[in-house]
């Protein structure tokens, strides 16, 4: 392949529960000017990491596609150029990080500033989102750090994650979750309760001291 064919392509960043079907890789390349191509073009080379995506010329509910860190809600016919990133973000719907069909509760964490691998380091641990994920509360990330940073983030920690995405994208997660109880967000910024207002998220300041009081209401739950 030239060097000039290898950067024509666009790259697909997987979720941690595909890496197996793509070569233990977190990343593929492949040609194609919609979605629908570029899916074509790695069922050739990757049929079995396909078929967990792709099912009838769609894309099967467990998993969102976002491209340059914006889902996508209009289908395999969207436009991608040779640079484009594209996101396979596993959703509710299935794969390894499928929470229990009860879940009823959902937990957005922004990473800077509120958890204690973000820079700067915040209040909540790693232990805390391991309990409400064992506790059955759909859990993901919501931050200004591109997505494959989140993905690479937890799959470093080896932490299930329901949802990443950008955080101007907080409404998205509602949209995938719509029958969770309650919805909440976690971060430091005003911007983080900003977003949590439009989502129709409630929201936990890291300055009100969140660890205490989300590990008594996980103890509660």
């Amino acid at each position: 392949m030239t060097t000039e064919a290898a950067s024509a392509m666009a790259t697909v960043h997987l979720p941690t529960n595909l890496h197996p079907f793509a070569g233990d890789q977190t990343q593929v390349g492949a040609p194609g000017s919609t979605l629908r191509q570029v899916f074509a073009a790695l069922d050739r080379e990757w049929p079995d990491l396909v078929s967990q995506i792709i099912e009838g010329g769609d894309v099967l509910p467990q998993f969102a596609i976002a491209i340059d860190g914006t889902v996508v809600e209009g289908g395999l016919g969207a436009s991608v150029g040779p640079e484009t990133e594209i996101y396979v973000i596993a959703s509710i719907g299935g794969g390894v990080d499928q929470p229990p069909a009860s879940a009823t509760r959902l937990i957005s964490f922004d990473i800077d500033g509120t958890l204690e691998v973000g820079e700067p380091p915040g209040e909540i641990t790693l232990t805390t989102v391991r309990r409400a994920h064992a506790l059955g509360i759909v859990v993901g990330s919501c931050s200004d750090r591109p997505i494959s940073y989140q993905q690479k983030l937890w799959a470093d920690h080896d932490v299930p994650m329901q949802f990443v995405v950008l955080k101007q994208n907080l409404l998205h997660v509602r949209a995938s979750f719509p029958d969770a109880a309650h919805y909440l967000h976690i971060g430091d910024t005003p911007v983080d309760r900003q977003m949590a207002k439009e989502a129709d998220f409630d929201f936990l300041d890291v300055l009100d001291g969140p660890e205490a009081r989300l590990l008594v209401e996980l103890n509660g739950a």
